[in-house]
């Protein structure tokens, strides 16, 4: 509902539109009575004062009308007028000269541009644009402009040449607008395509990952040749793979069409052209000449995928225990298994090239060859760890039972194999020494009929590091490379191990004597032997 004061603002409005446009037709109708009765009034004095000067006196003369100038015709280029023609010439009106030389200045503009001449022509001269005809000046136009013909003809050349060039900057600014507008315009239609593909590339990876159970395996008859898994992931890369390149072909044809619309740049759109497409014709040419030998390697590949998969499907089985292979331990199964496939695509690669091609100098038998050196040289550590065990096993440097030094690790040999040295160390536990790791680091040998060992059984209660020093500098007297441990200890005792490489045919007995008397000279008591107690 309206308020008061609105309708009343609104009715002052209206009234005073009203009194305003009523004042307007009053002043309106008030000018055309004024003229009206001005002009009665100069009728009424000429009707008077006629007929009084007239009398009597003789008609006048009707005086005869003087010709009418020439009609000037316009010559004009688009909508601008260049010059104008007066005179006719030849019984050939000037509106049709100018009709004329305006149909040239037009093909001018269309023509390459070209060099603006005057040539003379009899009593005239005549204004080319390039090899197009403009216009005919003869005397009779110089005259009507008050200039000689020279003169005359000079500057209507310049007039024409500053026409053709401000219409041609015209041209090509109007052009050069019109290119960059569609530019800006097949932009926003490539952006939008880039988009539209993302959604549907976006919306066919969400259906993919939300609704797995819509992908099904690949199967021939009861065997699965593709898994649902495999199918999935191929699918999935072929949409990423699907929306890039149809992204860089959107991307492509609009630099095409870009470079296209300009004068330039066209030269660059087949140089991209034959850039791009130059290599595809020539791949899709020899790809069609070799489509017998594709259509063989496909079924080749096909035929070892299917051996690989029956492998793999059969391990599976004995997994399961669906089937059964009593010469393999269970945990064997999976790792027999992925040798046994890789041994199966190995070696289809190496003969592929020799089977499909029938030529060992191929693409294929070279691929093998590489196939082939590449796995040589995946197991040269293996290959180098085997023939150095091969020499140690054989020429028996290192002994089961000696204490060495192997690829920076030390410990007691236990065992002497062809790919490794198992060695256990001063904690117990067993550590594996790759033969390969001798010949970067310095192998040192204990032999055991040099060094002599003597284990020695004290109190518990005394300073545990002190009985050490003691004993070191004790087993100094005796030999080189001594070496301390204390091998066990508990309230019966504390028991050490003294060993060194003895000097002047020094016993173990020797030893045991002399470390004896120091410990009773130094007053540390004897601890406790355990029973059963031994030399390590």
């Amino acid at each position: 509902m309206e308020r008061p004061n609105d309708r009343s603002g609104r009715a002052w409005v209206s009234g005073a539109l009203a009194v305003r446009l009523a004042v307007g037709l009053a002043v309106g109708l008030a000018e055309r009575v004024a003229t009206t009765a001005q002009l009665l009034v100069a009728l009424s004095l000429i009707t008077l004062v006629t007929p009084w000067s007239g009398a009597g006196q003789a008609p006048l003369p009707v005086q005869p009308k003087a010709p009418s100038a020439a009609a000037t015709a316009d010559v004009k280029l688009r909508d601008t007028v260049v010059f104008k023609l007066v005179r006719e010439r030849y019984k050939v009106s000037a509106q049709a000269r100018a009709r004329a030389a305006s149909r040239a200045l037009e093909h001018a503009l269309s023509a390459p541009a070209g060099d603006l001449r005057v040539v003379g022509q009899n009593e005239g001269r005549a204004i080319f644009a390039g090899n197009v005809p403009i216009v005919e000046l003869y005397p009779e136009d110089a005259a009507s402009a008050g200039e000689s013909l020279e003169v005359y003809t000079g500057r209507i050349a310049t007039r024409i040449r500053e026409s053709l060039e401000a219409e041609r900057r015209r041209s090509d600014i109007a052009q050069t607008v019109f290119s960059i507008s569609l530019v800006v315009f097949f932009g926003l239609i490539a952006l939008y395509l880039l988009r539209r593909i993302g959604e549907l590339a976006e919306q066919a990876r969400e259906f993919a990952v939300q609704h797995p159970e819509r992908i099904a395996a690949i199967r021939v008859s009861s065997v699965e040749v593709i898994g649902a898994g495999p199918l999935r992931a191929g699918l999935l890369a072929a949409l990423i793979v699907g929306r890039w390149a149809l992204s860089i072909g959107v991307v492509y044809f609009w630099l095409l069409l870009s470079l296209s619309q300009f004068e330039a740049t066209k030269p660059y759109t087949s140089r991209l052209t034959g850039s791009l497409f130059t290599p595809f014709s020539g791949l899709a040419q020899r790809t069609f000449s070799a489509l017998p030998l594709l259509l063989l390697l496909l079924i080749f590949v096909v035929g070892v995928y299917v051996l690989v998969r029956f492998v793999e499907l059969f391990f599976v089985g004995v997994t399961r225990g669906e089937a059964r292979a009593h010469w393999l331990p269970r945990d064997l199964i999976e790792p027999t298994s992925l040798l046994i496939r890789v041994a199966l695509v190995v070696l289809a690669v190496i003969f592929a090239g020799p089977i499909v091609t029938g030529d060992p100098e191929s693409v294929l038998a070279r691929a093998g060859t590489v196939l082939l050196l590449a796995v040589a040289l995946a197991v040269t550590p293996l290959l180098a760890s085997l023939a150095l065990g091969t020499v140690l096993v054989f020429s028996r440097r290192i002994r089961i039972g000696r204490q060495v030094e192997v690829g920076g690790q030390s410990g007691r040999v236990t065992a002497v194999g062809l790919l490794d040295v198992q060695l256990r160390d001063a904690e117990g536990r067993e550590v594996r020494v790759p033969h390969v790791l001798s010949l970067m680091r310095p192998s040192r040998i204990e032999h055991d009929d040099t060094r002599i060992r003597v284990e020695l059984c004290v109190s518990s209660q005394v300073a545990l590091d002190q009985v050490k020093e003691l004993l070191e500098g004790a087993a100094a007297s005796f030999g080189d490379s001594v070496k301390v441990e204390l091998r066990e200890i508990d309230a019966d005792g504390a028991r050490y191990q003294v060993s060194l490489i003895a000097r002047h045919s020094k016993s173990a007995s020797d030893l045991r004597l002399g470390l004896s008397q120091v410990l009773l000279r130094e007053g540390i008591a004897w601890g406790r032997q355990r029973a059963g107690s031994s030399l390590p």
